[in-house]
């Protein structure tokens, strides 16, 4: 059996996923304080808010992404989708 560090909870018609283990703590973590170290260093060189949205949000949007990956990639996939998946397969 597969051990997961991410567990899914259903938000509306989409899945967010949480920490369940100390490796999937550890990894959100880093993540957190990854967005922060970016924040900071380009906060530092703008000088409006706007100019510090704009040059931080490809960093957050790779960082995001990364951490949208890692919880696919070890976390468990939601029940409420694998029903709707058979259904599909059984009408097929």
């Amino acid at each position: 059996m597969r051990h997961h560090h991410f567990k899914p909870a259903r938000l509306g018609i989409f899945a967010i996923y949480y920490p369940a283990t100390i490796l999937g703590w550890s990894i959100t973590f880093t993540l957190v304080a990854l967005l922060i170290f970016f924040f900071q260093k380009v906060d530092q060189n703008s000088h409006s808010v706007s100019d510090t949205l704009i040059n931080f949000a490809p960093y957050a949007i790779a960082i995001l992404l990364i951490f949208d990956l890692l919880c696919f990639r070890m976390g468990e996939y939601p029940s409420w989708w694998r029903k709707r998946k058979d259904v599909e397969s059984k009408e097929s």
